[in-house]
């Protein structure tokens, strides 16, 4: 595991800003527009909420996983 004071962390943290600069680009350009025209707006919407709810579960499990260290 690397510190923010170690040598090799901010490549190791340009490289991950990267792919997500990526990721987030490739679904903003290509997979929301094909989400878009192959699922209804319902759907859209109950995909759309079960995402946040996902979201609100790994950010829970997050904060749990961060006490016990």
């Amino acid at each position: 595991q690397l510190t923010a004071d170690n040598e090799r962390w901010g490549a190791k943290f340009k490289v991950l800003q990267e792919s997500l600069e990526h990721h987030i680009e490739e679904e903003e350009s290509k997979m929301f527009p094909a989400a878009r025209q192959a699922l209804t707006r319902e759907q859209l919407q109950q995909l759309g909420r079960r995402m946040r709810e996902m979201k609100k579960d790994a950010e829970a499990s997050s904060r749990f996983n961060h006490r016990q260290r």
